[in-house]
């Protein structure tokens, strides 16, 4: 795997990854270690893959800037709503 959804964007508040930071921005808050390693394991290969295709240099662009990217992250916070038994155990 290679790292180009590493960002040097000014204004970064922290180094969490990518999928994590957009996941929170559209939630309106931060979700704990233990969502995000649930989240991680579940998700994240299949929207690196997505990503990989994109044509995008930065995952970071990818989720914030494309209809897919956006897709994909309501998606994930719908499953996070209707499973919050599974993610917030």
């Amino acid at each position: 795997m290679n790292n180009t959804h590493t960002s040097t964007r000014i204004g970064r508040v922290n180094d969490f990854h990518p999928l994590r930071n957009s996941i929170d921005k559209w939630r309106g808050r931060q979700m704990s270690e233990t969502t995000w390693k649930k989240i991680n394991n579940f998700w994240t290969r299949n929207v690196e893959n997505q990503f990989e295709l994109s044509g995008y240099s930065l995952l970071e662009d990818f989720l914030d800037l494309t209809p897919q990217g956006q897709n994909t992250i309501k998606k994930i916070v719908n499953d996070m709503t209707m499973r919050q038994e599974f993610y917030f155990e």
